[in-house]
């Protein structure tokens, strides 16, 4: 006679058997120190969990996640927790249109033609300038890597461009996101103080690990980079969800503490950019909310404050190094030594610009661009100058190295070296249109349940081609950055029109 199978039973005889199996061989890796295969079979266990638990809710994870920039430093791949989620939701978003799945209709507008034109052109500077196919022969490019960056963005966008957005999510997300900042913090704070600490953390997640591009363990820095991002964060969170206005009103107390805080984190940074940017967030949040005479308000106000700032150098008060740093840009009696750091930063980037531009040795190509990467010769001689091996002084050799990469601290110059004055061209239409996106997109969301997460991305990305062209950018980042958002803004959009039918 057959008898019913239970399921259940059956299934926590094979959990029981697994994790008696899972226990004997993770006990003989633990006995040997080796944690490696132990983190893997961990990992690999959460990452099916997550994927096959979540379904289509995992496309989610990628603008929360998007901000999580360390590996994992156990899995031999080069792509980060953030570039990992968009892997796994690429995986599940093709499935769906291979098995014809429904999925919702992607907007197409002015700003995604404008994308893709900028996607198009930058494929014919790849092919214009091949890399990755060094191993080949001698010559050819390497590092190629920020081309992947871009074609994993765009999987990012392509996903979002379809993703709906429930209210009670985008109440969340912000939130969410600013926990990943606060955490990439600690790991940054645990590699700067506690570098010890963070060589062993940073074989879990590289983050925490204090080490250059040698490397070396770095504990010398005159700045503190990890509060950077979780200060500007903070500062977008509260802007967002509050009017900056307001924020003097007791009931707004709380809020008003984190901003404060925020304002902390900045300074004691010590970047200047940091303070311009909290700066621009918190005007923008008021000019949308109340127009003209909110920014004559906050502008008053920010005058009013940075005076107050002034004053307090020429008392005898014991400002932190770092924030005298960041605020030397006005006048007032700054610590000569911090003044002169950020004279030397500010003198150092002018140097490479005029260094970049006035000669072929970096730039080979300054109407098309040279493509991402080094020339083979190039980057053997980079490393070979960060190793200590030739002639030139540290500093001059880490001058060079940025000359090498690209890396100009400047948004213009920079895409002249990848993409070239055509390039450069290509990008301003798409500020334009990304500009007058983000600005529609937050009158769109006032006084709805999207407002707080609308402008907490929509408000930096106003910003963002401002920064790109007279503070500091990156072409590499900025475009990826770019599309990211876009894919983020169509989805609210629509999300918030479909909550509006």
């Amino acid at each position: 006679m057959s008898q019913n199978i239970d399921i259940r039973k059956l299934g926590a005889f094979a959990i029981i058997g697994l994790g008696i199996i899972f226990a004997y061989f993770a006990g003989n890796y633990v006995a040997d120190e080796d944690y490696g295969p132990l983190f893997i079979v961990i990992g690999g266990v959460a990452a099916a969990l997550i994927f096959f638990g979540l379904g289509r809710r995992l496309y989610l994870l990628i603008p929360i996640c998007w901000g999580l920039t360390g590996k994992i430093g156990v899995l031999p791949i080069p792509f980060n927790i953030g570039q990992l989620v968009v892997l796994a939701s690429s995986a599940y978003f093709f499935g769906d249109i291979i098995f014809q799945k429904r999925t919702k209709k992607a907007p197409f507008g002015m700003i995604d033609l404008w994308i893709w034109i900028n996607l198009l052109y930058l494929v014919s500077v790849f092919f214009r300038n091949p890399v990755g196919f060094a191993f080949l022969g001698s010559g050819g490019r390497v590092g190629g890597m920020p081309y992947v960056n871009v074609l994993l963005a765009t999987f990012a966008y392509l996903i979002l461009n379809r993703v709906r957005i429930t209210p009670e999510y985008a109440r969340k997300l912000p939130m969410w996101v600013l926990a990943v900042a606060a955490f990439s913090a600690f790991a940054g704070g645990v590699a700067m103080f506690a570098p010890q600490v963070g060589l062993i953390l940073g074989r879990v997640y590289s983050a925490f690990a204090p080490v250059n591009l040698m490397g070396d363990i770095t504990i010398h820095d005159t700045r503190f980079g990890f509060l950077q991002t979780l200060g500007t964060t903070l500062v977008i969170y509260v802007v967002a969800q509050t009017n900056p206005l307001s924020l003097i009103h007791p009931r707004h107390f709380f809020s008003l503490c984190l901003y404060l805080s925020a304002q902390v984190m900045i300074l004691l940074s010590g970047f200047r950019n940091a303070i311009v940017t909290s700066i621009l967030y918190t005007v923008f949040a008021v000019s949308l909310r109340d127009r003209f005479m909110g920014v004559v308000k906050i502008t008053l106000a920010f005058t009013f404050i940075l005076s107050a700032a002034i004053t307090l150098s020429f008392m005898n008060i014991n400002i932190p190094w770092t924030a005298q740093r960041a605020l030397c840009f006005l006048p007032g009696n700054w610590d000569q030594d911090a003044v002169r750091d950020a004279q030397g930063s500010s003198e150092w980037r002018f140097e490479m610009w005029r260094i970049a531009l006035s000669s072929d040795k970096y730039i080979h190509n300054k109407i098309f661009g040279d493509g991402f990467g080094f020339l083979r010769a190039d980057f053997e001689r980079g490393i070979d100058m960060m190793s200590g091996k030739g002639s030139l002084k540290e500093g001059e050799a880490e001058q060079e190295m940025f000359l090498l990469d690209g890396d100009f601290h400047s948004g213009p110059v920079g895409s002249i070296r990848f993409v070239g004055y055509v390039g450069l061209a290509l990008l301003f239409p798409l500020f334009f249109f990304l500009i007058r996106m983000a600005w529609r997109l937050s009158y769109l969301s006032l006084g709805t349940k999207y407002e707080t997460c609308v402008l907490f991305y929509c408000i930096p990305i106003i910003i963002l081609p401002i920064f790109f062209l007279f503070v500091f950018g990156d072409y590499r980042q900025d475009l990826v950055e770019i599309i990211v958002s876009v894919g983020i803004m169509n989805s609210l959009k629509k999300s918030i029109e479909e909550s509006a039918s």
